[in-house]
């Protein structure tokens, strides 16, 4: 019976050096590491007072790069409001341009308009100026032949004067077969 507790303890004692081996395995870090982990009560402490500090640190960082980017942001806002108000007079510095342009361009197109009409009116005018030069002309060559329907002459030659003077050129005068 001894020997069969002892095979039974010494069968529980593997069990037992078996399953920690076993644990240890499957939690998969090795002796060095869990030798690593292993802290003081004291060397944690400290490790979280240095954490809390770099904590601190990089909070103010955090703060300093927040204020940059919101003063950038500002500043990047007070530009573009700048450059809206130059837009907008710009803008409006072009519509009272074009205004005036357009008031000029109706006072050329009625200028333009009065000066057709009158150049319609010269052109008219000029044509009529032209056909009458052309029938004095015309006139100038013509040979008229004066004759006196009242059996005396002086009436004649006073018309003949008179055609005359007109521009008409007088061939000869003399007495009308009948009145």
């Amino acid at each position: 019976m001894i020997r069969a507790c002892l095979i039974i303890f010494i069968v529980h004692l593997c069990f037992i050096f078996q399953g920690c081996a076993t644990s240890e395995h499957l939690e998969g870090s090795s002796k060095e590491e869990a030798e690593e982990f292993k802290m003081t009560k004291e060397e944690m402490w400290n490790e979280m007072e240095r954490l809390k500090v770099e904590n601190a640190n990089l909070q103010r960082q955090i703060d300093t790069l927040r204020e940059e980017n919101q003063r950038i942001r500002d500043e990047n806002e007070n530009k573009i409001a700048e450059m809206r108000d130059e837009n907008e007079n710009k803008i409006a510095e072009v519509k009272d341009e074009n205004e005036l342009l357009n008031e000029q361009i109706n006072k050329l197109k009625e200028e333009n308009k009065t000066i057709g009409d009158e150049n319609q009116v010269l052109t008219e005018k000029l044509t009529k100026l032209q056909l009458q030069y052309e029938l004095e002309k015309d006139i100038g060559k013509l040979r008229v032949k004066v004759l006196s329907g009242d059996g005396d002459l002086s009436s004649a030659k006073e018309m003949a004067k008179k055609l005359k003077n007109m521009g008409y050129q007088i061939k000869l005068f003399g007495h009308a077969p009948r009145s």
